[in-house]
């Protein structure tokens, strides 16, 4: 999806300076035919600023969506390309987005998914974001998940990797359930998934186990050990990961 998105944005620029340059060329054809006129010079400069402002206004009309949101974001942001600024400007932009029945919940292993792609049905929305924690989700539940809807919901990894409390973490993940259940979702909590540091591993394994005891009190959950698919042994195989946490297209 990212790289057909690249390549309609150089497309797109291919087509822009076709229209520029085609415009150039009859400007100065025309140009050529008035040569030797005194006002030759004040023409050029006419020609030229033209040319500059209908390419200017060609590149504006065929900017690629993705890119129109980057940059509102970066906007809304203030230029803050923190986390902290990205997570700011998605909250503010979903505020307006309505959110579609079926959401994707968590943060950067959530965001850099298509779902609809993968999975092949429309109807879903994508409300990850990087570097996200679970007290970021309970703070943004309004704005990121339906009524009456369903949930799939993996969070936890950063704070894990923070060196947050397993209390605290799964104190937070509990009023995330909560909060989607009094919003009528089905939640379908799914583990955190295991990387390729074995430390890190181990307290994601007890953060897991307390996910399942969680859903196991709650008839609105259902956990799902999506480990026993991706990382059966307990760690994240090379050849499925891009850096020891987020999957690669194998993965």
């Amino acid at each position: 999806m990212i790289f057909r998105a690249l390549g309609q944005m150089e497309q797109n620029k291919t087509m822009v300076l076709a229209d520029a340059s085609a415009l150039e060329r009859a400007f100065l054809q025309t140009f050529k035919s008035l040569a030797g006129k005194w006002w030759q010079p004040v023409f050029l400069v006419l020609i030229l600023c033209l040319t500059l402002f209908v390419g200017m206004f060609l590149a504006q009309q065929r900017l690629p969506p993705t890119n129109i949101l980057v940059r509102l974001e970066e906007k809304i942001a203030g230029k803050d390309l923190t986390p902290q600024g990205f997570y700011a400007a998605k909250v503010k932009i979903w505020r307006d987005v309505p959110v579609k029945p079926i959401v994707m919940l968590g943060d950067s292993l959530t965001e850099y998914a298509d779902w609809e792609a993968i999975l092949g049905r429309n109807g879903m929305s994508n409300r990850g974001i990087a570097k996200d924690t679970t007290e970021g989700v309970l703070r943004r539940i309004a704005v990121s998940s339906p009524t009456d809807g369903t949930v799939f919901l993996m969070i936890g990894t950063n704070d894990l990797d923070q060196g947050m409390a397993l209390n605290d973490v799964t104190g937070r993940y509990q009023k995330i359930l909560d909060a989607l259940a009094a919003r009528g979702n089905k939640v379908y909590a799914q583990s955190v998934l295991f990387t390729a540091n074995g430390k890190l591993n181990q307290r994601i394994a007890q953060l897991n186990a307390e996910i399942a005891k969680s859903c196991r009190s709650r008839a609105s959950c259902q956990y799902l050990d999506v480990n026993k698919t991706v990382s059966p042994k307990g760690i994240l195989p090379p050849h499925e990961t891009i850096d020891g946490i987020h999957l690669n297209f194998e993965g």
